[in-house]
């Protein structure tokens, strides 16, 4: 059955690690993907089987500096701006920016949060993480879980409200803290990691 029209041009991009995929997603994606005149992989290990190497085309991939969320931004402005939304920037405060996913490591942010607070007294925690309509509940399952991990601690900021987390909030939150973090099991291309580094961050990352 063609799940696709035929009379444009076609391009699937894949950014993700599909090194080691369940063979039964591929089976059932496979009918899909062949239908597209073009696929991109980030890595040639990314590429699944199946697909027609005449195809594929290996791109690594790269931030967009010219977008609003990555142009520069003083800290000073940015701290300013993520005092309007709770943050006391006269502490410490270390954030980490995803989508609230159990591959992300929300709980365990929390707790090493928590530790290091033992060692920095006042020290303040950001999660933001964007939830949009087109989100399954999953990511609503994880917020909730998140949020009870997190408890009546009120230095913990938990952001998922998408009409507030757009580019200018993205910036800020990435530019305003003292250390960076993405404490993610599995990534792909780690995305925030690479706009936090190119915003002059120090970046602590999971393996």
């Amino acid at each position: 059955m063609e799940l696709l029209p035929k009379d444009v041009a076609k391009v699937w991009v894949c950014h993700i690690d599909t090194s080691q995929p369940n063979e039964a997603v591929v089976e059932r994606l496979l009918p899909f993907i062949q239908q597209f005149d073009h696929v991109v992989f980030s890595l040639p290990q990314y590429v699944l089987p199946g697909v027609d190497p005449s195809k594929v085309t290996i791109c690594p991939p790269a931030i967009d500096p010219a977008k609003p969320k990555n142009s520069v931004l003083d800290k000073v402005t940015a701290r300013q701006y993520v005092a309007g939304h709770g943050i006391d920037i006269d502490r410490p405060f270390i954030a980490q920016l995803s989508r609230f996913d159990h591959w992300k490591d929300p709980l365990e942010v929390i707790d090493s949060y928590r530790l290091a607070k033992k060692r920095v007294p006042g020290l303040q925690l950001a999660l933001v993480g964007a939830l949009t309509a087109s989100d399954d509940s999953m990511a609503a399952d994880v917020l909730a879980t998140v949020k009870a991990h997190a408890g009546d601690d009120l230095d913990i900021h938990l952001f998922s409200d998408a009409a507030i987390i757009d580019d200018e909030f993205v910036n800020a939150f990435q530019t305003a803290p003292d250390v960076m973090l993405q404490k993610s099991t599995r990534e792909g291309f780690g995305l925030t990691v690479t706009e936090a580094m190119w915003k002059g961050q120090a970046v602590i990352g999971g393996d």
